[in-house]
């Protein structure tokens, strides 16, 4: 499947399929396949074919709006991916700008790749990934890299901004690299528990998000979708 989309990608690129095939068939198809996936989440959205989905979000704290949050979802076949891109302004001490980008892939509804990049002042913080490779879960984190398990699940984080988890009961947590209970609390509201014992409440109407609050031990923000 996952060559079938290349494939399909390389040609809109007009790159021809001998030259895929040699490359899938050498010993670097490993590093190879992460770099496709890779090139998946870039391609796919801009892909004529692929269904997409997309919306804004402000962040509020005292009432005051400190930042944004931009999420899409992309998906043709069996391939779904997740952007997600925020930016934060805030005085704590000293004035912050937290710059985040993370991207997703699930494939065959199994998570293949997730990345986190962020800066805070444009210096970089974090900068992690992990990848489905052999049927093993690789986590690199800077210049280490590590074998994880991972509970089954089909879906992350980002997709809560996009879609009601009405049947849905765990959930990829790409900052924290690990799989969280949904918790549904009733009338349309689920309580997200991170392992560092922070949380986020989603609440939607009609199956749309129209309030997230993020409850932290250092600090309460609110978002909202941008009217």
């Amino acid at each position: 499947m996952l060559t079938a989309l290349l494939i399909i990608c390389l040609r809109r690129l007009n790159l021809k399929y001998s030259l895929l095939e040699k490359l899938m068939k050498t010993k670097f198809s490993l590093i190879l396949k992460g770099l496709f996936i890779f090139l998946i989440c870039m391609i796919l959205p801009c892909t004529i074919n692929a269904q997409t989905k997309k919306m804004g979000f402000k962040i509020w704290r005292n009432n005051s709006c400190i930042g944004f949050i931009k999420v899409e979802q992309s998906t043709l076949n069996l391939i779904t991916c997740y952007h997600l891109n925020s930016e934060i302004k805030v005085n704590m001490l000293i004035n912050l700008t937290i710059v985040s980008t993370e991207k997703t892939v699930f494939e065959n509804g199994r998570l293949s790749y997730s990345s986190v990049y962020r800066t805070v002042n444009n210096r970089e913080k974090v900068n992690k990934r992990i990848e489905f490779l052999k049927g093993i879960y690789k986590v690199y984190n800077g210049k280490s890299c590590n074998n994880i398990s991972l509970d089954s699940t089909s879906t992350n984080l980002a997709s809560l901004y996009l879609n009601e988890p009405v049947y849905v009961r765990t959930i990829f947590c790409d900052n924290h690299q690990s799989v969280s209970p949904i918790i549904n609390m009733g009338s349309s509201r689920y309580k997200i528990m991170f392992p560092d014992g922070n949380y986020n409440v989603f609440h939607y109407k009609n199956g749309s998000c129209v309030k997230v609050e993020v409850f932290n031990s250092l600090y309460r923000v609110q978002i909202t979708p941008t009217i």
